[in-house]
């Protein structure tokens, strides 16, 4: 599928929009873009071993010509076949694995850990990275406060770079008024001397039962060799409960360039104050700036163009220069806004016809490079720039393999330069759930890819088991 800039959707009148309600779409399958690009595949990483749940690939990042990919739910089997988990099962306590690209079956992982490795932590979740270091948050994770354990509260992993690679040992962040349920990492983002996290607070111990939770953005700055916490930030502005307006706890983003950040709240309820027209979960943006030697948030939330009610607009959030874009997967949109007068006005939309997709729940930028993910993306086509008929017979329940896509702008408009898919038709492979792009090589991660394959260019046989795998494409 080819997917439409605004002023192509204004053309076509494929989307009309009806105050916070869903959207009402009507278009047909496009043709696909007139510049067609070779793209090529690059490399098929699968994890060390086939581990069940392993969610290889739910991160992915690049360090130069290294990829580094995450995967939470792995565990000692990786690194030793006859664990000391109970029973002899592994103990799921995260795994990063670090491949050089270009990599063929010949090739192995460098393999980290945490330095405070804990069941079901969520190490690796989240990946970030500067010219100097390498973060893996576990925001699961159970923080010692003078040895008393926080159920929760979340640290963080930085292992230094160095000319070979990264340092096998790494040093933890913590907060420094650590507590229990924070989750110290949910989201984070690192640029020069700032790393950006999310603490997302959770007022109750049942995931499922509504409370009372709040965000908080805290950043820490490097400071010699050591991260110092500098400011944590809680405007009154952002409301409680954060998230949904049910109460319950909920997804946030954020990115990082220079001493500018972008929060994105996607369950937030813009329309809280409108008695009539309320929009639960379409979700909003914060921006937080560095001045006088403080991080203060300036302006108004904000908001898409058309707020829609689960548009969850800011799930995904990345900042170029002056331009700043915001992923609303449950819209199917990428919005992008630039900072013009001090006020951040939309300039371009791109739009996916069938909002099931979640086109934007993931995204990277890089100058005018734009590559999106779409992990529920329903077209049962395989492969790079598939013929374009429309088939979603392999969908189940909804869900679909998923997809990416490559934007150029080009002559003030941004252009599809690529829609890929995975190589199989399963449901739920949640292709494109985490991108990373660097260049003219992308990475898609398919945490719920089952081949049986193990390693570096090794697919191996269709599975029925989530494992994950991640994608490298080359632009020629």
């Amino acid at each position: 599928m080819r997917w439409k800039t605004t002023a192509e959707i204004a053309l076509a009148t494929a989307v009309l929009f009806t105050g916070c309600t869903n959207p009402v779409v009507i278009a047909e399958l496009p043709a696909p873009p007139t510049y067609v690009p070779f793209w090529r595949d690059l490399a098929y990483l699968k994890p060390r071993v086939h581990e069940i749940g392993a969610g290889f690939g739910t991160a992915v990042v690049w360090l130069d010509d290294r990829l580094v990919i995450g995967a939470p739910g792995s565990g000692d089997c990786a690194l030793d076949p006859e664990p000391a988990g109970i029973e002899g099962r592994c103990r799921s306590e995260g795994l990063v694995s670090i491949a050089e690209i270009p990599a063929d079956d010949t090739d192995q992982y460098t393999l980290l850990t945490s330095a405070d490795p804990q069941t079901n932590s969520a190490f690796a979740r989240n990946l970030a990275s500067t010219e100097r270091w390498l973060f893996a948050s576990s925001f699961a994770h159970a923080g010692d406060d003078d040895g008393t354990l926080l159920a929760r509260a979340g640290t963080i992993d930085a292992f230094r770079r160095t000319a070979d690679g990264v340092e096998p040992t790494s040093l933890v962040i913590e907060h420094p008024d650590a507590r229990a349920q924070a989750q110290l990492g949910y989201a984070l983002d690192a640029d020069g001397p700032w790393l950006a996290t999310v603490e997302r607070f959770r007022g109750c111990q049942v995931e499922d039962e509504p409370c009372p939770s709040e965000a908080t953005v805290t950043i820490f700055e490097e400071v010699g060799d050591a991260w110092v916490h500098a400011q944590s930030i809680v405007p009154d502005a952002w409301g409680v409960p954060f998230g949904s307006s049910s109460g319950r706890p909920s997804a946030a983003s954020i990115t990082i360039e220079g001493e500018r950040i972008a929060f994105g709240l996607p369950h937030d309820d813009p329309c809280a104050t409108a008695v009539e027209l309320p929009c639960p979960e379409a979700g909003t943006v914060r921006i937080i700036e560095r001045i006088g030697g403080a991080w203060t948030e300036v302006g108004a939330p904000i908001t898409a163009p058309q707020p829609v009610s689960g548009g969850h607009f800011g799930a995904s959030v990345a900042l170029e220069g002056e331009r700043l874009f915001v992923g609303s997967p449950g819209a199917g949109a990428i919005w992008i806004f630039e900072a013009i007068d001090g006020v951040w006005t939309k300039t371009h939309g791109i739009h996916i016809a069938d909002d099931d997709g979640s086109f934007g729940a993931a995204m990277d930028v890089e100058g005018d490079r734009l590559l999106v993910g779409a992990p529920n993306e329903g077209h049962c086509l395989t492969g790079i720039e598939p013929d374009r008929t429309w088939d979603d017979s392999c969908n189940r329940d909804g869900f679909g393999p998923g997809a990416a896509f490559v934007y150029e702008l080009r002559d003030g408009v941004f252009e599809e330069i690529l829609y890929v898919k995975p190589p199989t038709l399963r449901p739920r492979t949640t292709f494109g759930a985490s991108v990373a792009l660097r260049g003219d090589w992308i990475a898609v991660g398919a945490s719920g890819e089952a081949n049986l394959g193990e390693g570096i260019g090794n697919p191996g046989l269709e599975g029925t088991d989530d494992v994950g795998a991640v994608f490298v494409y080359e632009l020629k």
